[in-house]
């Protein structure tokens, strides 16, 4: 508990990576199944937005989905279209706002 705090107090995150990374699956899941996001967004979206909420770089999506990091930088690109937003924190921001 002091090293969550001391981290927290020097602008560590929290959670890890992996924590944050399946709590956001699990919301991102949810939310899904419950038909309350306007965006109708892929699988592959889905994994995509839950790999940028973790802070994962194009290398890393790639890695994580066994893809090349210019094909993740298109899943990007391409997400950030279709959700319309500026940036990547938006696009996560987008898909956890249900309407």
């Amino acid at each position: 508990m002091r090293r969550a705090l001391v981290g927290a107090l020097r602008g560590e995150p929290a959670y890890s990576r992996a924590v944050l990374s399946d709590r956001i699956r699990i919301d991102l899941g949810t939310a899904a199944s419950r038909g309350a996001r306007t965006l109708e967004l892929t699988p592959r979206q889905r994994e995509v937005v839950a790999l940028i909420a973790t802070g994962a770089s194009d290398k890393e999506i790639g890695t994580a989905l066994g893809i090349a990091t210019a094909t993740a930088q298109k899943h990007v690109t391409h997400l950030l279209k279709r959700l319309d937003v500026p940036n990547r924190a938006a696009a996560v921001a987008a898909t956890l706002i249900s309407t």
